[in-house]
C-alpha cells in the first residue's frame, strides 16, 4: 500500500496566510469588542457619580431646610466662606449655653455645617468666631448661591456644569431679624 502525501495536504490543511488571516480578523473582533466595553464602563461610572452627588444634594437641602425650620431666627452670616445667612436656636435661659449658632460654609468644593454655642446671643451681620463644630456635608461643589428676601430663601447649587440646582425655602423662623 502506497502512502499519498500530497492528497491528504489538500484536503483538511489550512495554509499559513489562512491561519495570519483569521487570526488577525479574531484579534480585530477582540478589539472593537474591548473598546465597546471600556465605553459602557467609563459611561456607568460617570452616571454612577451623578446619581450620588445628586443623592447628596437633596440631603443637603433637607438638612438645611431641617435647620431653618428649627431656627429661631436667620441672621446675615459674614465669617470666611459662610453661603451667606446663620441660624440661631434659643433655648432655656437656664441652660448653660442658651444660644446655638448654625451656619454652612464652602471650603475648597466641600460644604461644611458650622455649629458653635454661646452663653451670649448673636447680633445681625456680626462675625462670630470662637470654637465650632465642623461637619461635612456633602463634597464636589463648584459653587453655591444663597438669595434672602423678605420670607423667604433662595438656593442654588452648582455641581459639575453650569445648570445648578435650587430649592427655595420659606422663613418661618419664630423671630426673624
Amino acid at each position: 500500500m502506497k502512502l499519498n502525501f500530497n492528497a491528504s495536504l489538500k484536503k483538511g490543511a489550512f495554509t499559513l496566510i489562512e491561519l495570519v488571516i483569521s487570526i488577525s480578523i479574531t484579534v480585530l473582533i477582540f478589539t472593537v469588542l474591548l473598546g465597546l466595553f471600556n465605553s459602557t464602563v467609563i459611561s456607568f461610572k460617570k452616571s454612577d457619580e451623578k446619581l450620588n452627588s445628586l443623592n447628596n444634594s437633596y440631603l443637603f437641602f433637607e438638612f438645611f431646610r431641617d435647620d431653618l425650620e428649627k431656627g429661631d431666627s436667620v441672621v446675615i452670616n459674614k465669617n470666611k466662606n459662610s453661603i451667606g445667612i446663620g441660624i440661631i436656636n434659643r433655648y432655656s435661659k437656664n441652660s448653660e449655653y442658651p444660644y446655638k449658632y448654625t451656619y454652612y460654609s464652602l471650603e475648597d468644593g466641600n460644604i461644611f455645617r458650622n455649629t458653635q454655642k454661646s452663653k451670649v446671643e448673636y447680633r445681625e451681620k456680626e462675625f462670630v468666631n470662637g470654637k465650632f463644630g465642623k461637619n461635612k456635608v456633602i463634597e464636589n461643589v463648584e459653587n453655591i448661591e444663597l438669595l434672602k428676601e423678605d420670607g423667604y430663601i433662595n438656593l442654588k447649587m452648582y455641581l459639575d456644569d453650569d445648570n445648578p440646582l435650587e430649592r427655595i425655602y420659606a422663613i418661618r423662623s419664630k423671630n426673624e431679624e
